[in-house]
């Protein structure tokens, strides 16, 4: 579990791609047998942690990067014939190419800053990661998010949500200025509906949520191996609408630990005040004006 979380975070993306690039860079050409091999141990460690990361790189890259590794390994099993020059090209062209994947994935990790809102109010549509499953004394952290700061939170999210059927919990949003949070996805994704579906009913749902004076921001999924698709839907429909994506590793960072979920999906008490303190740690600075108001509770 703890694995998949990891791989499902994005962060092994990273990892990979700096084992990569070093991998490029350390020569080959050398008469130490450990020195020799260690390319192809790091490439080994490199290219699972990036593949497997399901991080939604656009397919263009993956062709060039994909030529520019082929290339790189051919020159190294060729190694005793290939000229210096032809070694080099090939090392600087996987390197270069390494490079401009991590940068373009680097933005996408870093925690977007929400606008401030004079409103103190938050809407939350979600699955019954947020609407738990209604056990007696269960409190989703909506309700502690509610209870510990000084916003007022409707949650209208349903346990077994999906991204089509959350419309319905759409439709309550009241009229005020308000920020919505949508957590959602999880139950398309778990059912194996096709990626491109998935992307026309999310961009329907926020195309119903988005309004002036609402801000929007929507937690990215974290995704099981190959399962890119639907982090690429998420980031396309976030762009096109002008939604606040929060990266994946927030999220996962919350499932990560052992004692947050009581059978690795649904939160624990400690799960739910784990994610309460998440999404108040990102969303706290939009608030800041709303809650120095007199008056504010």
């Amino acid at each position: 579990m703890a694995l998949t979380l990891l791989l499902a975070s994005g962060i092994t993306y990273f990892l990979g791609g700096g084992l990569i690039l070093l991998a490029a860079v350390l020569p080959v050409k050398t008469s130490n047998m450990g020195w020799r091999l260690m390319p192809a141990i790091l490439a080994c460690l490199g290219v699972p942690g990036v593949v497997l990361s399901a991080t939604p790189t656009p397919a263009w890259l993956n062709v060039v990067w994909a030529a520019a590794f082929v290339a790189w390994v051919v020159a190294c099993l060729v190694r005793q014939t290939t000229a210096k020059a032809h070694m080099r090209l090939s090392q600087g062209a996987l390197a270069f190419v390494t490079i401009v994947a991590v940068a373009l994935e680097v933005p996408h990790a870093w925690v977007p800053r929400v606008p401030t809102t004079p409103s103190r109010m938050l809407y939350v549509i979600g699955d019954s990661l947020s609407a738990g499953l209604g056990q007696p004394e269960e409190k989703p952290w909506p309700q502690v998010l509610a209870q510990t700061r000084q916003i007022r939170v409707i949650n209208l999210a349903e346990a077994g949500a999906t991204v089509r059927s959350a419309r319905h919990q759409a439709g309550h949003i009241g009229p005020e200025p308000a920020t919505v949070l949508l957590e959602i996805g999880g139950n398309d994704l778990i059912a194996g509906r096709p990626a491109g579906v998935f992307e026309l009913e999310l961009d329907e749902l926020i195309s119903s949520v988005t309004r002036p004076g609402r801000t929007v921001v929507m937690l990215e999924l974290p995704l099981p191996a190959l399962c890119n698709g639907y982090g690429a839907a998420q980031r396309r429909v976030a762009a096109a609408r002008g939604v606040i994506l929060f990266p994946k590793r927030l999220l996962a960072r919350v499932l990560a630990d052992p004692a947050a979920t009581t059978d690795g999906l649904h939160l624990s008490v400690r799960g739910q005040e784990s994610m309460a303190d998440m999404i108040w740690d990102v969303l706290a600075a939009s608030f800041r004006e709303a809650t120095s108001q007199p008056g504010g509770s």
